[in-house]
């Protein structure tokens, strides 16, 4: 199964194994001397999480959504995506086509009833955030 999400007026999808919860926007706390890639960081019952701005996938550096939900992902990776739309489940993403995006953060690209769904990488998010993180603290 799949989540797929809507962000920026794209469809994005994450295995469904990995979503912890979903929850309504939460505050963002920004950090400072962080690059785009990390919005910021939010509490949610009590555990702070990293929020990812999906923006930067597509070198939209400056872009940020107006986002009404966040997507929770549990362990090993331990982050929030954001969400500007609709969610759903779905059991297949349909047909596999080439990638259109240049992103590294993107496994592979779908067609779903004629719109096109984003998987993403979820490691590769996660190796970025840790660069970033690290980074941040020199």
């Amino acid at each position: 199964m799949y989540l797929v999400f809507q962000h920026m007026n794209m469809k994005f999808a994450i295995n469904s194994n990995y979503v912890k919860s979903i929850s309504l926007i939460n505050y963002i706390y920004p950090l400072p001397l962080q690059d785009n890639f990390l919005l910021g960081i939010t509490n949610i019952k009590g555990e702070l999480y990293s929020v990812i701005n999906l923006s930067t996938i597509f070198s939209e550096p400056k872009s940020v959504s107006i986002s009404k939900y966040l997507i929770i992902l549990s362990s090993p990776y331990d982050f929030i995506v954001t969400s500007d739309g609709k969610i759903h489940l779905f059991e297949s993403l349909g047909n596999q086509v080439e990638k259109s995006i240049s992103s590294d953060f993107i496994k592979n690209e779908y067609k779903h009833e004629k719109e096109t769904v984003y998987l993403l990488d979820l490691d590769k998010i996660k190796e970025n955030l840790n660069a970033t993180l690290i980074k941040g603290e020199k």
